[in-house]
């Protein structure tokens, strides 16, 4: 039991690190300004992208070199993510209403 724990917490603990830096190389290479609240939420999203890498990883039985190449591409690409879902929100706040009438425009 206690075996099972620190294998856990080992496992949770190389995740949380290779998420912090992939994280923090891309916003080093993508030489934008950043705010210490994007940087966290895009660790963050870093952290939860590994997570589901790693599950993924294991329901497939993936091999640990490829598991860990895996894990980190979804880590550096998760802050990419997280512009995305913010610059798709900031231009549907700027008109709903052709967003919304776009949608349902297309009626099969």
């Amino acid at each position: 039991m206690m075996d099972e724990l620190i294998t856990f917490l080992r496992q949770w603990g190389q995740i949380c690190i290779l998420s912090l830096l992939a994280a923090a190389t891309q916003m080093y290479l993508s030489g934008t300004k950043i705010t210490f609240l994007h940087y966290f939420m895009s660790v963050l999203m870093a952290i939860l992208a590994a997570y589901i890498a790693e599950s993924l990883c294991l329901w497939l039985n993936l091999n640990n070199d490829l598991q860990t190449g895996v894990i980190a591409i979804a880590a550096y690409a998760a802050p990419h993510l997280l512009t995305g879902v913010n610059s798709l929100a900031k231009a549907i706040s700027k008109n709903p209403k052709e967003f919304i009438s776009i949608i349902f425009k297309h009626k099969p």
